[in-house]
């Protein structure tokens, strides 16, 4: 996930809304998720219980979006250099 954090390249991007779901994660993966969301307050994290998969996980995050546009990326995604701000400039 920090590499994935590290790709979007956020600054200057202050309207974006990030919001982070998981499940099944061990605790030390939970506690840096949670820890996101103390420094910037758009980025968001949430839980979900065990069962319903990738589906369920992506239904959950859409529920919580605030924005005009949803962009779902996995945690073994990454943007390349400028990527981000290119689909933004769209």
């Amino acid at each position: 996930l920090g590499e994935l954090f590290g790709s979007l390249g956020l600054s200057g991007k202050e309207s974006l809304e990030i919001i982070v779901g998981y499940h099944g994660c061990g605790e030390v993966a939970a506690a840096w998720l949670t820890g996101l969301a103390l420094p910037e307050d758009r980025v968001r994290t949430y839980a979900i219980p065990a069962g319903g998969g990738i589906p369920a996980n992506w239904q959950a995050g859409l529920e919580r979006a605030r924005g005009r546009h949803v962009f779902i990326i996995g945690d073994d995604d990454r943007f390349a250099p400028g990527g981000l701000a290119a689909m933004l400039a769209e």
